[in-house]
């Protein structure tokens, strides 16, 4: 249920005054925004975070939140497109995180996540 479904101004109840900043009547009305989450994003949509450490050696963690229980893959590609790293699972809804651990790498890297509700990516580097 949606709070604008259950919540309104009865004019013939309770008249809304209120002033602007020049002293005149301005009018009174409830707006319904689109709800979000603490980050500022949608409610219900895949958020993935920033990757930390980053830069990073050898290890780092991804964290992402997922709207519902969905099987999802992540990936990280190097500057070329080439797979260095890949996981794919099902996921329950919510907070989520994994560790990448690559070795010997070097870079400008990508990590990518695709879900349902599509792909989304995030840059990272990892030094020695």
């Amino acid at each position: 249920m949606r709070l604008s479904d259950v919540l309104s101004l009865e004019e013939t109840i309770l008249p809304g005054i209120a002033f602007n900043s020049a002293m005149d009547n301005a009018p009174v009305g409830l707006r319904y925004n689109t709800v979000t989450t603490a980050t500022g994003a949608p409610a219900g949509t895949v958020q993935l975070f920033e990757i930390g450490p980053n830069p990073f050696v050898q290890t780092t963690n991804v964290r992402f939140s997922l709207p519902e229980a969905c099987q999802a893959q992540l990936r990280v590609l190097d500057a070329s497109g080439r797979e260095l790293w890949q996981l794919e699972k099902n996921y329950s809804s919510g907070y989520q995180q994994e560790t990448i651990r690559l070795e010997g790498v070097t870079g400008a890297l990508v990590c990518e996540m695709t879900t349902p509700w599509g792909v989304q990516s995030v840059q990272l580097v990892a030094v020695e």
